[in-house]
């Protein structure tokens, strides 16, 4: 075990989406934020979620261009309401059986408890991720994402 305020020099890497968490959480994240902000009348932004799904449904499509295009469903939007939306989604979505996948999160816990340094590791975004970091207990966080709020994760 580490001593406490010294540094691990093992690493425990995790992969969130569809690891630890049952969903893949920018597309999970997406739906609720639509249930809770519908479109409406706003015509740009429903050719940019229309996009979107036509990207992520073709198989051809780099996940590269997919996530810029998820990116872009966001513009205009104030990066503290999503980061808050974001806080609400997890607070949410935790309470419900099977989300978090409970044998992988009991391994993270014994990761922890043994010293080592948790690194969570996702494409998503850090209105996803950082609540699960800090339920986790503010882990590192390797995220590829673009990020439309900031973050310490």
């Amino acid at each position: 075990m580490t001593a406490p305020g010294t540094a691990s020099r093992i690493g425990a890497f995790f992969d969130v989406d569809e690891t630890l968490l049952s969903v893949k959480t920018m597309f999970d994240f997406l739906a609720f934020h639509l249930a809770r902000a519908p479109i409406g009348d706003d015509a740009d932004r429903a050719r940019r979620l229309a996009r979107f799904r036509e990207a992520a449904a073709d198989k051809g499509v780099p996940r590269e261009e997919v996530n810029r295009i998820y990116y872009e469903i966001y513009a205009g939007e104030r990066a503290d309401d999503l980061a808050a939306l974001g806080r609400v989604w997890f607070g949410l979505r935790r309470r419900e059986p099977g989300f978090v996948h409970s044998r992988v999160l009991a391994t993270l816990v014994r990761h922890r408890l043994a010293g080592h340094t948790i690194v969570l590791v996702s494409g998503s975004m850090p209105v996803c991720l950082d609540p699960f970091a800090d339920a986790s207990g503010r882990t590192t966080c390797c995220a590829r994402g673009r990020s439309p709020a900031p973050t310490a994760c």
